[in-house]
């Protein structure tokens, strides 16, 4: 590991000498392929450059890097920017008689400098041009807690040797580097460990936050959906899943929320109606299906707690006590004209007195109580449906449910 970091930290150069190009396929080159030099492939080219041809390999944790930032900066002022391309390649030309800064790095990355002296190329040799092989940079994420500040300055130095007649490293300057980088390497190679161990951590909760939301997306509890997708997101923000969901959750609930406000406007419509008639018990109910769906609607909840009053006030006044009377007084009953014939054939039918019935029919469960008094029959139905409902007539006309109780229990 901490060979690694070392690598990872310095520019790497796994050839370190420079040559004077005079040809593309020259005996000198054909010399270093057989001392082991190792050259990247580069742009085909029959040409001589007059300059200082650059090219090489931008690497992270060994591996190509593609999309890098490469910038050149003369003398100070940057003049150009280039990408490494998908397998980390880059090149770029330098002109002589210019002191350079090459800048290699990447959003969230720690940017690299690399030091490039071309000021002192006598004229006599420019005409030759020379290049640079197997040149190889890695540069690694940024990590927490950790001062960069120390990779401001060149990480390498390179320079034209007068003596040598070629571009060579400035090998003072790199040991002094990586003397000074120490104690930075050290600390970064235990920063990126608990880095690493703390991205794994955050990856299984991430895949458990997914595994709960896709869960409840299918159970269609898309508000709790909703909930579990937007912390994986914010676990892993550049996660496409998470955001692809939410999306698609945010279509479903718009499109399903007018369906639901009509049905709440449904339920109120019917309770309001069954308020007004003072058949509270009904009222009650269809306040209670609007805050099943909408739980915070005002209205609904004033309106519940008026009907739930009114029934109270109801059982009251009748006077309750869960006693059934023999005798149902129906003399003040008026027989309409729509079911005197009916009437009449309730009392050849039934006996004088109360009669009960109840049997099912469909969903529903029906109450009968039939009353003979003399010459005149009426008709008490109770209706009870299996979603909770209750509805009563009498005769076949709707009557409020206080005034079923109070007319069967006087």
């Amino acid at each position: 590991m901490r060979q690694f970091i070392t690598l990872l930290l310095a520019l790497s150069f796994s050839a370190i000498s420079l040559n004077a190009q005079t040809e593309v396929n020259t005996e000198e080159s054909k010399k270093e392929k057989k001392s082991g030099f190792k050259l990247l492939e580069r742009k085909d080219t029959t040409e001589i450059p007059k300059n200082l041809y650059v090219w090489g390999v931008v690497l992270e944790k060994g591996y190509p890097l593609g999309n890098a930032d490469v910038a050149i900066l003369k003398d100070g002022v940057k003049i150009d920017m280039v990408k490494s391309d998908p397998k980390g390649y880059f090149d770029v030309y330098l002109d002589f008689g210019f002191s350079f800064l090459l800048e290699f790095g990447k959003s969230g990355y720690v940017t690299k400098r690399l030091e490039i002296d071309a000021l002192d190329v006598p004229l006599d040799d420019r005409n030759n041009g020379f290049e640079t092989g197997d040149f190889k940079v890695e540069i690694f994420k940024k990590v927490p807690d950790v001062d960069m500040s120390l990779y401001k300055q060149p990480v390498g130095r390179i320079y034209y040797n007068t003596n040598m007649m070629q571009f060579v490293y400035d090998r003072k300057y790199i040991s002094k580097f990586k003397k000074k980088s120490a104690p930075v390497d050290e600390l970064i190679a235990e920063k990126l460990i608990m880095v690493e161990e703390n991205l794994a951590v955050v990856k299984q909760e991430y895949d458990f936050l997914i595994r709960d939301a896709d869960i409840e997306f299918e159970s269609t509890d898309y508000t709790l959906a909703k909930d579990y997708y937007q912390e994986a997101s914010r676990l892993r923000p550049n996660e496409e899943y998470p955001t692809k969901m939410l999306a698609k959750i945010e279509l479903i609930l718009n499109s399903s929320s007018l369906a639901l406000k009509d049905k709440i406007n449904m339920y109120k419509a019917k309770a309001d109606s069954s308020f007004d008639l003072v058949d509270y018990d009904n009222a009650k109910i269809g306040y209670e299906a609007v805050l099943k769906i909408d739980d915070g609607n005002l209205y609904a909840k004033k309106r519940l707690a008026e009907s739930k009053d009114m029934i109270a006030k109801q059982l009251a006044a009748i006077e309750l006590k869960g006693q059934e009377k023999k005798e149902i007084d129906i003399s003040k009953i008026e027989i309409k004209p729509s079911f005197q014939k009916k009437s009449a054939e309730l009392v050849t039918k039934y006996p004088q007195g109360v009669t009960k019935k109840e049997y099912k029919e469909g969903s529903k469960v029906i109450s009968l109580i039939i009353v003979i008094s003399d010459d005149k029959g009426v008709e008490y139905k109770k209706v009870k449906h299996d979603w909770g409902g209750e509805y009563y007539f009498r005769n076949v006309e709707s009557v409020p449910k206080f005034q079923y109780n109070k007319e069967i229990n006087n």
